[in-house]
């Protein structure tokens, strides 16, 4: 096993070993697992320690497939409208960073920010054109 792999899973905190272990095991190495658990393993942990791991597990879980506030839906979608380029750039980084571990709502953001640009597209289109049909019939 690699030593710099194995100094760095001993350096983890024993909440981030659990959740390597029990909620983002696919997204580590096969290597990488196997040192977690070794690591794991040769601390020892009370059984109310791992309650409060799972526990915080399962709340990680729960957040992860809850379903976008509706506030932050209509924040999404004026943004999406309203501030085309850098602005909508900088919301959709900071969604990122807030929604890391909360997938669904990570999705519905960016889907609601997709609604209010093809809004804001459509609406230059239609603006665009009743403008052009109007000047040709002067």
């Amino acid at each position: 096993m690699d030593a710099s792999l194995v100094e760095a899973i001993s350096r983890a905190t024993d909440e981030h070993l659990f959740e390597m272990l029990h909620l983002n095991r696919a997204e580590y190495s096969a290597e990488g697992i196997a040192a977690a658990e070794a690591e794991f393993q040769s601390r020892e942990f009370s059984p109310t320690q791992l309650q409060e791991f799972q526990e915080a597990v399962d709340q990680k879980k729960k957040l992860a497939i809850e379903p976008l506030s509706p506030f932050v839906k209509v924040l999404a979608l004026f943004f999406g409208f309203f501030c085309l380029g850098v602005p909508l750039i900088i919301l959709a980084f900071i969604l990122e960073i807030a929604y890391r571990e909360a997938d669904v709502k990570r999705r519905e953001a960016r889907q609601w920010m997709g609604y209010g640009v093809a809004a804001a597209i459509t609406s230059v289109i239609v603006v665009l054109l009743i403008s052009f049909g109007t000047s040709t019939f002067q």
